[in-house]
């Protein structure tokens, strides 16, 4: 009997020892590396998502801040492109006096760009917010009545013009349709 016993253990053991085909291992998680949003000299650059709180593509009849409905004022229409004001807007980004803040509908009455005008007094604190906030112009560019710089952040393209004449634009557009086609043909399961 101690035979049997002995013969038993003998057996758990060696099929403890020898029965494991392959090793245990520890399966880690999968983790996926972060999608690198620009940067420059450490400083990362947040995508424009909205001017002032309105979302681009917003509908010119159901934009809300917070819990208010926005009520634009029309201003005039150039091309397909309606030019809106909102009456007791804050009339300055910073230390920058504006003198006028166009929002702007395209033909489907949908929020894809901004229209800043001001005095050219304050070209250099708006070009000092736009350096700070997106780095260094991509393009720029001079001719006899306007100096351009341009920067494009994640779908959106801001200009900053200033003119011979005593006055500066900034203009921040988002090409709606673009970024549309993109998400249509990013997903087509058709082949």
């Amino acid at each position: 009997m101690q035979k049997f016993f002995t013969t038993l253990t003998l057996l758990f053991l060696a099929i403890g020892v020898f029965g494991q085909a392959k090793p245990v291992t520890k399966t880690e998680p999968k983790i996926e590396p972060k999608k690198e949003t620009p940067k420059e000299k450490g400083r990362i650059i947040k995508p424009i998502t909205d001017f002032r709180d309105i979302y681009w593509g917003s509908s010119l009849d159901s934009t809300y801040r917070g819990f208010n409905k926005v009520e634009f004022k029309f201003e005039k229409e150039m091309k397909f492109e309606k030019f809106y004001t909102i009456e007791g807007d804050i009339m300055e980004i910073g230390s920058v006096s504006l003198k006028k803040i166009y929002y702007v509908f395209d033909k489907e009455n949908r929020f894809f760009k901004v229209l800043l005008e001001g005095d050219k007094k304050d070209i250099q604190a708006m070009s000092f917010i736009l350096d700070f906030k997106y780095g260094k112009p991509l393009n720029a560019e001079k001719t006899d009545e306007i100096e351009y710089s341009e920067w494009l952040i994640k779908g959106i393209k801001v200009l900053l013009a200033e003119y011979s004449v005593n006055k500066f634009e900034v203009l921040f557009t988002n090409n709606i349709e673009a970024v549309e086609n993109y998400k249509k043909n990013t997903h087509v399961d058709d082949f």
